[in-house]
C-alpha cells in the first residue's frame, strides 16, 4: 500500500542515517529504505544531536519563512538550523525514481515545489546527504 499521508518523516535523533564507509554495516538506506513508499525525505543526525539548541523552531523557521522571505527546501532547512543552532551533523535520505526523479527539492506544503510520491516498486536508487 502507498504511504501517501506521510511526505516527511523529521527525526531529531542521534545517529539515525549514520554512515561509514570504513565501517562493516548497513547504510542508511538499508536500514530505513523498507519505510519509502511513498515517503519522500526521511531528515535525521549523522551524529549525535544535542538537545536545548532551539532547533525546532529555527527549521520551521527557515522552512516556512527563511532567509529575504524565500522558503528553504526540507533539506536545506533541515541542514541550515542544525548548523546555526549546533545541534549536530544533519542528514537526509530519499528515493531515487527510475527515470530518475526525486523529492530532494521539496518544499513545505505551500512554499514551493513537491515532488510526486514514489512507490517502492519504482525506486531504483537512493540520495543521501551528510
Amino acid at each position: 500500500m502507498l504511504n501517501d499521508n506521510l511526505y516527511w518523516l523529521c527525526l531529531l535523533s542521534c545517529e539515525v542515517l549514520y554512515y561509514d564507509p570504513t565501517l562493516a554495516g548497513l547504510y542508511p538506506w538499508q536500514r530505513w529504505g523498507d519505510g519509502f513508499n511513498g515517503l519522500h525525505i526521511l531528515t535525521g543526525f549523522h551524529s549525535l544531536a544535542q538537545t536545548a539548541t532551539g532547533f525546532p523552531n529555527r527549521f520551521a523557521n527557515d522552512m516556512l519563512v527563511g532567509s529575504a522571505h524565500r522558503p528553504m527546501t526540507i533539506v536545506q532547512a533541515w541542514r541550515s538550523a542544525a548548523k546555526a543552532r549546533g545541534t549536530g551533523a544533519p542528514a537526509a535520505l530519499g528515493p531515487i525514481e527510475r527515470h530518475g526523479f526525486s523529492d530532494f527539492n521539496d518544499h513545505y506544503w505551500g512554499k514551493g515545489f513537491v515532488g510526486p510520491s514514489i512507490p517502492r516498486s519504482l525506486i531504483r536508487g537512493w540520495w543521501y546527504i551528510n
